[in-house]
């Protein structure tokens, strides 16, 4: 046993309480910056200006730039939420854990100032805190952006360069073969081959297995990693390692990648009637349509095409027109009208009409949007195709896309669609001249509905009214044509029923006769 004296054990358990702070408590909170990643400043201005300035003058509706900027930077508390932004009377101040930054308001107030006033902002949040740093800054441009457009309205976004490069691809076609494929239990099969691709010019085929793309063995990947091995620079050279479907061996076939649109028409013949399914709008959409109506054409036992725009969500505004204008003769088949003087606009047909007047029904759902909706309502106003289904989803506002510095991109909500009668399609939609949506048999659809042809024209006149009206009046008038899940079969039975006796056909189009334009 060990036996201590008063002093000795005093000091012993001092240096025990010493020992005890020193290792075993918490230590206090300090501000240690460690060597952070540089943000980018000068890169930083352009992006923001850019954005900002593009936002200001360009959205359909008028906004201060000071408030977009400083809704932008409290987007970066989405990243740290110990990040606050406050406006004062002359400055902006942003608060983090450790140190309020403030900055005064320019005294020039343009995009290039308050470019400089977000980006400085930026950088000290960036310089102490540690979750910046470590998302990067390409993760502080998306806080920013879409901490601003989320509050403009639910079409108006941001994509990161990465994205944004998909949405390119999309939209203008992309470096490929031109394939479409599945995976198999790891496989991956070829489903189809788009026309004049690399692909079909190889004669691959649907069945045929892609093992290897380059050096790269492509088995057990997932869509995306085989996507990314495909795609390359138009011009690009590949090479692909095959199992044909006919063959046991393998055989490698060199690829020069070229620009790959993806198709969106499709056409189908049954009996007497071309079924003509568009499924979006990109930049060959048009040209697509235009070749298979030239086929229809020259097809002598084909009398009557359905549209069928059901599911289509959009895509390209001038595409759209140019399809509705290869169906119509002259006249007007779309407006648009917003803030900045480049969005105002009315499209004229030329007065071609590829189909001489062959009669068309357009099938649209609550899923028809956007350039949908401007050839589905193009037609019907100008009297030129009875529309049938339900209403479409009412997505009446045009973005324009602005690439940024950093190869992102914002979409911006910049106009609205105007039909040719005069109402405005945001929030409203397209109501079919046939609507299905309590009907389940044909026959009885089209005997209520075409006895009625006063109440259609009625509700027609509301739905037309010029103006844009209240979202509880527009609430109202969809209501009386609501969406419905499982009536693809009764439309298209409806279409081609009407186009198969051609007096119910001009009865359904009369129906506007008493609208008026």
């Amino acid at each position: 046993m060990m036996i201590f004296s008063k002093n000795r054990c005093i000091k012993y358990w001092a240096t025990l309480l010493v020992f005890c702070i020193t290792s075993c408590a918490a230590p206090p909170t300090v501000h240690v910056k460690e060597s952070a990643p540089e943000f980018k400043l000068e890169a930083a201005e352009e992006v923001f200006s850019t954005g900002l300035q593009s936002i200001t003058e360009k959205y359909i509706e008028a906004i201060d730039i000071d408030h977009v900027t400083i809704e932008g930077l409290r987007g970066l508390g989405a990243i740290d939420p110990s990040i606050t932004i406050e406006k004062e009377k002359n400055s902006i101040v942003l608060s983090t854990g450790f140190s309020k930054i403030r900055q005064n308001l320019p005294n020039i107030s343009d995009a290039k100032n308050w470019g400089k006033i977000a980006a400085n902002l930026a950088g000290a949040a960036w310089n102490d805190s540690f979750e910046l740093r470590n998302a990067d800054q390409e993760h502080l441009y998306e806080a920013v952006f879409d901490s601003v457009l989320s509050h403009l309205d639910n079409f108006s976004r941001y994509a990161g360069a990465r994205e944004a490069r998909l949405n390119r691809a999309k939209r203008d076609g992309f470096g490929g073969i031109g394939v479409q494929f599945k995976i198999v239990n790891g496989a991956i099969i070829i489903t189809s081959t788009f026309p004049n691709s690399p692909a079909f010019r190889a004669n691959l085929s649907a069945g045929d297995q892609i093992t290897y793309v380059g050096q790269v063995p492509v088995t057990g990947l997932g869509h995306k990693q085989v996507r990314k091995q495909l795609r390359g620079p138009i011009g690009s050279e590949t090479t692909l390692t095959i199992k044909r479907v006919s063959s046991t061996t393998s055989n490698k076939i060199s690829f020069v990648r070229s620009r790959i649109v993806p198709n969106t028409v499709n056409i189908k013949f049954v009996e007497s009637i071309g079924i003509i399914t568009i499924s979006s709008f990109n930049h060959e959409t048009a040209f697509s349509m235009a070749k298979t109506l030239e086929d229809v054409r020259k097809n002598k036992k084909i009398n009557g095409l359905v549209l069928d725009l059901r599911g289509n969500p959009g895509g390209l505004l001038r595409q759209a027109v140019k399809v509705a204008d290869l169906l119509l003769t002259r006249g007007p088949i779309i407006s648009t009208e917003g803030r900045h003087p480049d969005s105002l606009h009315t499209y004229q047909a030329g007065g071609k009409d590829l189909v001489l007047k062959m009669p068309i029904v357009v099938l649209v759902d609550g899923r028809s949007a956007s350039a949908a909706e401007i050839v589905a309502a193009a037609l019907q106003d100008r009297k030129r195709a009875v529309v049938v289904g339900t209403t479409s989803f009412g997505k009446g506002t045009v973005q324009t896309v602005i690439k940024l510095p950093n190869d992102g991109e914002i979409t911006l909500t910049w106009s609205r669609l105007i039909a040719p009668s005069g109402y405005t399609i945001h929030g409203l939609g397209v109501h079919p001249t046939i609507c299905t949506s309590f009907y389940t048999d044909k026959e009885k659809t089209l005997r209520e509905l075409l006895a009625k042809p006063s109440h259609i024209s009625q509700l027609f006149k509301r739905w037309k009214k010029t103006g844009i009206l209240s979202q509880d009046a527009k609430s109202k008038l969809r209501a009386n044509c609501p969406s419905k899940k499982d009536n693809k079969n009764l439309d298209l039975q409806i279409a081609r029923h009407i186009l198969s006796k051609r007096q119910l056909y001009s009865d359904a189009i009369n129906i506007h006769n008493n609208v008026g334009d």
